[in-house]
């Protein structure tokens, strides 16, 4: 039985946490997230040249 009251008393808690984030932090978390994306994305034309033709082919792809 105190399992499950420990149980309800988090999910309870996280609950209100989460409830409690402003639209604010949320831009910041897909902005934040966005920029990763970017910087691992221009990264591995500098760190795997031969993929370049790739990104490429899959962008012209979707483009056209």
């Amino acid at each position: 039985f105190a399992f499950f009251k420990t149980l309800i008393l988090v999910l309870f808690t996280v609950t209100v946490f989460l409830n409690s984030l402003t639209p604010k932090f949320y831009v910041a978390l897909t902005g934040t997230s966005s920029l990763i994306s970017g910087l691992i994305f221009v990264s591995s034309f500098h760190f795997l040249p031969s993929c370049f033709g790739v990104y490429l082919k899959i962008f012209f792809f979707f483009l056209f």
